[in-house]
């Protein structure tokens, strides 16, 4: 036992917590914990409950994967394992092979209290200086924003920490994270410096201002104490300014401006959208007000009449009056804005007659835009939001009009870009409309000006233009829009915004209370993760539905998408046509309006094996969530896809996607490796061939095999409250501070 020295300990540390490191006094006590692990296990069975538990409150269904046992498992498994690890660390010893452990390079706000707290030991707090520094060097690196911090951080650590320049070059290399690691990289190491109290007084204050930017409100017990044991009254102000700055960004006013939201009235994703985002950053305390027109098809009956409104000058009329309706639903605000000119009168769609587009289209949406900042003026009285998201090229024209408005100089506006093909950036033919136009004689329409493109009008370049920053609806599609061959004519302006740091993406949620198996109302039985019964009856249900043999232990592979190319049904039907000519046992259902030609082909492929292929004659919610429910595997091989919402139900409802690496399904899906068993879906680039039948092999696996996917496809968190409103908070934050 003696042959164990205290360097040895380092490697206990990264296992047993700090309890190793503290009461390690000699080697005989590694020896001891590892006998008596189980007394230091329920510590670990603690923490698995707690976040199991925190887990479940997300998903009602992952309750059921029975926290107890899942966290007495991993009081076995730690018991073990400390074991395990005192045999390993002998083995090395006697070897020659131990060194000492790779350390943490990133400062959380845990290390942060322990430091509060007097918890951390002075070894580890030299190492959480060294690395904190290492992080503000790395982190704060914009070559205009943050060049004088650069350098202060750069001298602290040679001065401190006798860092070589070479080494610093290494580091100086920015990771790519996202804005909420970003901030919480930035919070962490800003605080335990200056905790630490031994930074010059300007590098303080530069880190302090922006804390006062990017922290929340989990940073204020640090900022509280480096205000109270300050003895420079410059540092305690910036302090206290830092506290204000936290709590103001926990409780801002937020206005989402949309052509549609459900359920007032919708055709897409975008609607689902406007409805779920808003409700989440309203749960998290933020005033939130969402305004759309009042179209013909939302019912006047269930809104509020108030006395506001206002007028739109300019125009063919030379000016435009509207009235406000409003309703509140989930903690949002809705106001709508009522013109039977553009909006109510004898329209039945929101877009279009039902067959073509309205012919007004491009005044209407200039009205909209134009009547924005008038709206907020009659709802928000003196006071302004601080931050104004609009929605696609509908509402593009807004950015122009806010900008021109000296009231809302202090108001931050952003544009959404939910998918920028072609069709959906608002172009229209200069000739006939520009004389229409409000913003015709503004000066931004000259050959390549923000609302110009090849001699047309183009409403989403006039958005991205005249916005402070732009979003997408995933990370992915903001790398692919980027290039010439993604980016539908605006690569050009995108990489503009790129390259000014003005470009972000943030990948959409889903509303999980909607989406559960275990309440779904339009499914014929309910199940959850654990007790997945009503998933086999609901695929026999499908099955029958369909009009296809009722056989439980052959795979149904669902498929719920527009009847197009761009949704990949060229390589659908090529994939359904070999698998079936391979006279794999498998079927598929379809459900998805369209090409006619693609229809066509479905129908003879069903026409020539009856018992595997079948299509829904039209769509229906009841069939939508049937597929998801009843399938096994859901197929979603889009040429290309901004976000992408289908695969999300899809795990919501333990069926498993298998998908193009595109958008933002190449963002929400890992491919799964048995070996590992990490990954939650299938992935492909070119042949879904291959990847149908890795997904085949999968299921003929055996229902053991099969678990360990199974579990990864529930645990996958696509709520809004989890993860999406949260970045997209940030990407306020951030836009608020540039």
């Amino acid at each position: 036992m003696s042959g164990i020295s205290r360097t040895d300990l380092w490697h206990a540390q990264r296992l047993f917590g700090p309890k190793a490191r503290e009461s390690g006094k000699t080697a005989d006590t590694l020896a001891k914990i590892s006998v008596e692990g189980d007394k230091f296990a329920p510590r670990v069975s603690q923490d698995a409950l707690r976040a199991l538990s925190q887990l479940s409150a997300r998903y009602d269904d992952v309750r059921s994967i029975d926290v107890d046992v899942e966290a007495k498992k991993m009081s076995a498994d730690a018991a073990a394992s400390f074991r395990e690890m005192f045999q390993a660390v002998s083995k090395l010893k006697q070897k020659g092979e131990l060194s000492r452990p790779k350390r943490a390079d990133t400062v959380n706000m845990e290390m942060v209290s322990r430091l509060m707290s007097g918890e951390l030991p002075e070894s580890l707090l030299r190492h959480a200086r060294k690395t904190a520094g290492v992080e503000v060097f790395r982190l704060f690196a914009d070559p205009v924003k943050d060049a004088e911090l650069h350098v202060l951080a750069e001298d602290h650590l040679r001065r401190t920490h006798r860092i070589p320049r070479a080494k610093l070059l290494e580091a100086e290399v920015k990771p790519e994270l996202t804005l909420r690691e970003d901030f919480a990289r930035k919070t962490g190491a800003s605080l335990l410096l200056l905790l630490d109290g031994k930074l010059p007084q300007n590098m303080q204050l530069m880190l302090l201002e922006r804390v006062g930017k990017f922290a929340d409100v989990s940073a204020i017990p640090a900022l509280e104490k480096i205000a109270a044991q300050a003895t420079d009254p410059e540092i305690r102000k910036a302090a206290k300014t830092a506290i204000r700055g936290t709590q103001k960004a926990a409780k801002m006013t937020i206005v989402l401006a949309t052509m549609e939201v459900k359920p007032y009235a919708g055709t897409g994703g975008l609607s689902n959208v406007m409805s779920e985002l808003p409700a989440a950053l309203a749960a998290m305390g933020h005033r939130v007000i969402v305004v759309s027109p009042r179209h013909a098809i939302v019912d006047a009956s269930k809104l509020e009449k108030t006395d506001k409104g206002g007028l739109v000058m300019g125009g063919e009329n030379g000016a435009d009056a509207f009235t406000l309706m409003k309703d509140v639903r989930d903690g949002v605000e809705h106001y709508f804005i009522e013109n039977d000119k553009y909006f109510s009168k004898d329209r039945p769609g929101i877009y279009t007659d039902g067959k073509n587009d309205y012919p007004d289209n491009a005044s209407r949406y200039d009205f909209f835009g134009a009547a924005i900042p008038s709206a907020l003026q009659a709802i928000l009285g003196t006071k302004r939001p601080d931050v104004v998201q609009l929605n696609d090229a509908h509402t593009a024209s807004a950015a122009l009009y806010l900008s021109l408005d000296p009231s809302f100089k202090d108001t931050k506006t952003v544009i959404a870009v939910h998918n920028l093909g072609g069709a959906y950036q608002g172009k229209f033919n200069s000739a006939e409309q520009l004389p229409k136009m409000r913003f015709a004689n503004l000066g931004v329409y000259y050959p390549t000006g923000p609302a110009e493109y090849y001699g047309d009008i183009n409403f989403l370049k006039l958005g991205l233009t005249k916005s402070h920053a732009a979003i997408t609806v995933s990370r992915e599609y903001k790398k692919e829009i980027l290039t010439k061959e993604k980016g539908e004519g605006l690569h050009g302006v995108l990489r503009y915004l790129d390259a000014r740091d003005r470009l972000w993406g943030n990948l959409n949620g889903i509303d999980t209370k909607a989406w559960d198996p275990a309440k779904d109302p339009l499914i014929d039985y309910h199940y959850n993760f654990t007790n997945r019964e009503g998933k086999a009856l609901n695929k026999g249900s499908l099955q029958r539905m369909f009009k296809l043999p009722e056989k439980p232990n052959t795979p149904v592979i669902g498929v719920l998408a527009r009847l197009t190319e761009q949704k990949g049904f060229d390589d659908i039907l090529d994939s359904m046509t070999k698998a079936l000519a391979e006279k794999k046992d498998v079927q598929f259902v379809i459900c998805g309006d369209g090409d006619p030609a693609i229809r066509k082909q479905i129908e003879e492929l069903a026409a020539q094996y009856p018992e595997n292929v079948s299509i829904a004659d039209k769509f229906s919610l009841k069939i939508e969530h049937m597929i998801y429910a009843g399938s096994d595997l859901f197929l979603m091989p889009s040429k290309f896809e901004p976000c992408g919402l289908p695969q999300m139900y899809a795990l919501r409802y333990s069926t498993i996607p298998i998908v193009r690496a595109v958008g933002g399904l190449e963002e929400s899906i890992g491919n799964y490796d048995a070996a590992s068993k990490t990954g939650n879906g299938f992935k492909f680039t070119d042949d879904l061939s291959e990847a149908l039948n890795r997904a085949l092999d999968w299921y003929g696996s055996g229902a053991e095999a099969r678990e360990p996917l199974l579990r990864n496809a529930a645990l996958s968190d696509f709520s809004w409250e989890g993860s999406s409103a949260l970045e997209q908070l940030a990407f306020y934050r951030k836009v608020i501070a540039d």
